[in-house]
């Protein structure tokens, strides 16, 4: 839990009740900010529906629809109500299962056409992670006109089933996509035809216009000025299950969803990203999307979509966990960080000086992530984008032609492909003409105290052309980088090992053509 003492009523109630919409009613409350939304719905307000399991995030049984306004309309995402601290609810609407249930929509009861459809296909046995994974589905339907089977499938990887094996809703996903895709795309606005067509409540139709009157009523601060006398929480998806102590009984400044560290766009030749940007709108943005038309591939190994929702770029730095994948790509990107004082003032940082020893960060007492940069050039009459909720649109500047794109890799290994933190990861970029290595950046995670930058790997590449000897000489170099340890992921000799592997899948991943798998074959063979 949060913390073990939300509900003693020897504990200081919240400076001010939370006012927010729960389902289809206003509600308030003055229980700590740090209480669990979870146990505020199960305890407090009796909705049973949505389950209490592991209370880390991993298993999805817990998961809400969260409601905010975004440039005037209402953007649902689902998350995990174990990792949402009540007083983060501010102004916002928060779904439970209940609120979906189809008794909402005048239609009677029975089941709405995701749970008659789990039902239907035999994906529903014990019962205990269905809230959860209507939950999800439904936020699916929400955030996507477009349906599209896979990504349906992807919207439910942070749901967890241990009694059907997944292919009943495999199945189930398949039929509401097969039966709901040319119904949806008759014209129209896209919330009216999913309340027409049952798979979603008709008070949702109302509010954008509810949220708006509610939060007018909010006062909204800038963060500045509050750092010193303040715990400051963003998404919270790491601190809140490692060290949920440091909330109880302190003042508490939610700066999720601030428009000051909001946004992703570019200017010149950099590219920019806010610190309260989530990992979830990272995998949305046109503009990496663009640059980097891997990384959403890259970012789906990172956590869930229910974490992805909340876990924010600022949060993994400021974690400053050794196996960050974050932390691990941006360090690859030579990337900067700009750190602002309570007075106002800003501070750049290379990331890679940012890191001083294990969970120790440059950060001063009065300052915050900001935002995080790394160059890039943009090929001539490129197309670039910002993520949707942005407070503005960033002068792009002039386009910039280059014979030489950056190239970029990440890769992971963990004893489960998806939803586990790395045993190790690493990350590469590569401006090259296609044989000269004329600028290189390698990371790695795992193998030190902190996301460590390769300097020597990196500089021993730089101008040189690529062949199978200097690769060799390269895995050589790494291995007096790193200084990993033995632990639950791993021997400290596996994880050399592993690294080495890493590097070699950069090379074969960005230069198919130089460096081939007969290649790396006979590489691994000499080892």
């Amino acid at each position: 839990m949060f913390s073990l003492c939300s509900f003693s009523s020897n504990r200081p109630a919240m400076q001010g009740a939370v006012h927010f919409i729960l389902n289809r009613e206003v509600v308030h409350s003055s229980l700590p900010p740090d209480t669990a939304a979870l146990d505020y719905i199960r305890r407090e307000k009796r909705l049973t529906g949505t389950k209490e399991a592991c209370r880390e995030g991993d298993c999805g049984a817990c998961a809400i629809l969260l409601g905010e306004l975004k440039e005037d309309q209402v953007e649902y995402r689902p998350v995990c109500s174990c990792l949402l601290p009540l007083g983060d609810l501010a102004g916002k609407h928060l779904i439970t299962i209940e609120g979906l249930n189809p008794e909402e929509n005048g239609k009677g009861k029975g089941l709405n056409p995701i749970q008659q459809a789990l039902a239907d296909k035999g994906a529903i046995q014990c019962g205990f992670c269905t809230p959860g994974l209507v939950t999800a589905i439904t936020g699916y339907f929400l955030n996507h006109p477009q349906l599209d089977y896979r990504e349906a499938v992807n919207s439910a990887d942070g749901n967890i089933c241990r009694c059907t094996g997944y292919s009943s809703i495999k199945r189930a996903l398949a039929y509401l996509i097969e039966e709901f895709v040319p119904l949806l795309k008759a014209p129209g606005d896209h919330l009216t035809k999913l309340v027409d067509l049952g798979l979603v409540p008709r008070y949702l139709l109302a509010m954008t216009d509810r949220l708006s009157r509610l939060n007018k009523n909010l006062q909204r601060e800038t963060v500045a000025g509050k750092i010193k006398s303040a715990v400051v929480v963003a998404g919270g998806t790491d601190l809140l299950v490692q060290q949920p102590e440091l909330l109880i009984d302190k003042k508490i400044e939610f700066i999720f969803g601030n428009r000051e560290m909001a946004g992703i766009w570019r200017q010149n030749n950099r590219v920019y990203i806010g610190s309260g940007v989530t990992a979830g709108e990272l995998m949305e943005s046109a503009l990496l999307l663009e640059i980097f038309p891997r990384f959403p591939g890259y970012l789906k190994l990172v956590s869930s979509t229910l974490i992805r929702n909340r876990a924010t770029v600022g949060g993994n730095i400021m974690n400053a966990s050794p196996i960050g994948d974050l932390s691990v790509m941006l360090l690859a990107l030579d990337a900067s960080l700009t750190l602002k004082s309570n007075r106002g003032g800003l501070r750049k940082l290379l990331l890679r000086d940012f890191f001083l020893d294990y969970k120790k960060v440059a950060l001063r007492s009065n300052e915050l992530i900001r935002q995080v940069d790394f160059p890039v050039s943009f090929k001539s009459g490129s197309r670039t984008g910002a993520v949707k909720g942005s407070e503005s649109r960033k002068p792009a500047g002039p386009l910039l032609s280059t014979r030489q794109p950056l190239l970029f890799n990440f890769e992971k290994v963990s004893r489960r492909r998806y939803l586990d933190i790395a045993g190790v990861n690493s990350a590469i970029s590569v401006k090259s003409d296609g044989q000269v290595l004329n600028e290189v950046h390698l990371s790695a995670g795992g193998v030190a105290p902190i996301p460590l930058y390769l300097s020597g790997s990196s500089k021993f590449l730089k101008g040189k052309r690529l062949s199978k000897e200097l690769l060799a000489e390269l895995l050589k170099i790494c291995i007096e980088e790193i200084s990993p340890i033995t632990d639950v992921r791993g021997t400290a000799q596996y994880k050399r090992l592993l690294l080495q592997q890493l590097i070699l899948a950069h090379f074969l991943v960005l230069f198919p053509n130089i460096i081939t798998e007969e290649l790396i074959g006979s590489m691994r063979k000499a080892q």
